[in-house]
């Protein structure tokens, strides 16, 4: 009982949380599923960028066999990121520092995120012209 109630509260804060992004005008991003549904469904889908598959495809994708290392493989930028953060890119004093990060993406992704990182790339392009459109109509006073 104790953990269920836990787990609404934390989805309560986290609904909380980004809908005061999106009222002070944030452009959000994320995946089809927890909070995120619940805030297209009052924000409606042109308010929030939404990439990834659906419950249906993360079935199939499952069902049939879901392997990291094929995407890992199979996209150049997305193996230099991972060979980044593996080889101590980002902690060169320490190089086996998120070596951790590498194991969970390659070995034990259980929330398919490989699968879903071409789709995010996309996304968030869509998020940058988004921004930048409003920074171009945006006016601002400056004082002086």
């Amino acid at each position: 009982m104790r953990s269920h109630l836990y787990n609404i509260s934390f989805e309560v804060v986290t609904i909380i949380r980004r809908v005061c992004l999106q009222l002070n005008g944030a452009l959000t991003i994320g995946t089809l599923d927890g909070a995120n549904i619940e805030m297209m469904e009052e924000m409606g889908k042109e308010n929030i960028f939404i990439f990834g598959m659906n419950v249906e495809e993360v079935e199939a994708l499952k069902a049939k066999g879901y392997d990291a290392k094929t995407y890992y493989d199979s996209n150049p930028e997305l193996k230099m990121c991972i060979d980044q953060i593996q080889n101590g890119f980002f902690s060169p004093q320490n190089p086996a520092e998120f070596q951790h990060i590498v194991d969970v993406l390659l070995k034990w992704d259980r929330f398919l995120l490989l699968a879903d990182y071409d789709d995010y790339i996309k996304c968030q392009e869509k998020v940058n012209e988004t921004y930048l459109v409003c920074v171009d109509n945006a006016t601002v006073d400056i004082f002086v």
